[in-house]
């Protein structure tokens, strides 16, 4: 979608922004693209609507991290720096 949005075609080699960085606001492109995915409904596997949003069938999860990757790092300071308790209380997960 994002490269639907950016330079109007998928599979553009010149397509070089990070995903985090996108912003498909106001494309007719990537919005026609994702009206046709949404008109899918529940009418069929999601698989065959990822595959014609994606191109492929073959997933890996390094771009999710790499899209998550600045809020991530932001998470990691608050944390650090507000003194947050991350995990769970002992008493708390022997309550259920």
């Amino acid at each position: 979608m994002c490269e639907a949005a950016v330079t109007g075609k998928v599979g553009d080699p010149n397509f070089d922004i990070p995903l985090h960085r996108c912003d498909i606001y106001g494309s007719k492109n990537a919005g026609n693209k994702l009206k046709h995915l949404m008109e899918l409904g529940s009418s069929m596997n999601w698989k065959y609507p990822l595959f014609l949003a994606t191109g492929t069938k073959n997933y890996r999860v390094e771009p999710f991290l790499e899209y998550y990757e600045p809020i991530y790092r932001w998470l990691k300071l608050q944390v650090k720096y507000y003194d947050i308790p991350v995990g769970w209380d002992e008493a708390i997960s022997n309550v259920a």
